[in-house]
């Protein structure tokens, strides 16, 4: 399974992140069971929570890829509409585990939010 996000798209990793970053990236996911992996995103394919999102009352930031390729980039949209007051910011990528490439931009985000809204 290591092999396989070496070799990936870059809806998964921007491969211009940092290298210690994408070879980090790499080791998780590939050390993950593709049984498993099978399993969770077939299963996360059949929940659509979109209908309950009007129930969340916490401040909320959503942090999304601004160029996504994986499922609809305009559900983060769709998100931001259906909380009351949240906030969405999109990073310039089609990378979707932003949250692994652009971790110091995440972080950055979320103090900013915190600062406002926490």
């Amino acid at each position: 399974m290591k092999r396989f996000p070496a070799f990936d798209p870059p809806e998964y990793v921007e491969w211009k992140a940092d290298p210690q970053l994408v070879r980090w990236f790499i080791e998780q996911a590939g050390s993950n069971d593709p049984a498993f992996i099978g399993r969770f995103v077939l299963h996360m394919c059949t929940h659509d929570f979109m209908e309950d999102l009007h129930k969340v009352r916490a401040p909320t930031l959503i942090v999304a890829a601004g160029r996504e390729q994986i499922g609809h980039a305009s559900a983060y949209e769709q998100m931001r509409d259906r909380i009351a007051g949240s906030e969405l910011s999109e990073i310039d990528t089609a990378g979707h585990n932003i949250c692994d490439s652009y971790a110091g931009r995440c972080v950055d985000l979320l103090e900013d939010f915190l600062r406002r809204r926490g």
